[in-house]
């Protein structure tokens, strides 16, 4: 990892644990370690690196939900593969949790590229729903967009609750969550 990964990810960290407007520029640099002064070598400012926390969160996203895709498995076992991964990658990276409750603090341009990523990897998730319902795995008399913002309603508020050292285990809780999709959606 170089140097502007390290600050990327420490700011990842920041905005997570104080938000966007509480967190400073000097957080940042004491979270990676550096001066100040040092930290303005490798950015331009505070907007800059929640724009990279930002997208490098959806990008995470959209590059491991393309591989759960291309798995040659039946529509079931994608939507389960697809939902232990957002669950997995939202609790395993600082940066997701961040990506939703501080996506409307960005300027317009790069809230502009940034809605434009998110919608795509959005998209992908409504292809498998709807390649589900042709495959007539899943019942097509349901909404794909409202089972998606379920779906990602349940996941993303899960940094909110989920313990490593609880009752139950990440995988568990996903398998959980699919479980619940299922039932609503699939074919009788």
């Amino acid at each position: 990892m170089n140097k502007y990964q390290e600050i990327i990810k420490a700011a990842a960290k920041v905005f997570k644990a104080k938000g966007y407007h509480a967190a400073t520029v000097q957080d940042i640099a004491n979270e990676v370690g550096m001066l100040k002064g040092s930290l303005y070598y490798h950015i331009q400012g505070k907007e800059q690196l929640l724009s990279e926390v930002l997208m490098c969160a959806v990008n995470v996203l959209k590059d491991g939900l393309a591989k759960v895709l291309i798995s040659d498995c039946q529509p079931e076992e994608k939507l389960k593969r697809a939902i232990l991964f957002h669950l997995q990658a939202y609790l395993g990276h600082e940066e997701l949790p961040v990506l939703y409750r501080e996506v409307s603090s960005l300027p317009p341009d790069s809230h502009d590229k940034l809605r434009t990523a998110i919608k795509e990897y959005e998209d992908m998730w409504l292809k498998m729903l709807r390649d589900g319902v042709a495959s007539s795995a899943f019942c097509g008399d349901l909404p794909a967009g409202i089972i998606l913002k379920s779906i990602f309603g349940m996941c993303n508020w899960t940094h909110n609750w989920f313990r490593h050292d609880g009752g139950l285990s990440q995988a568990e809780v996903g398998e959980l969550f699919y479980r619940i999709v299922l039932e609503g959606i699939k074919k009788s």
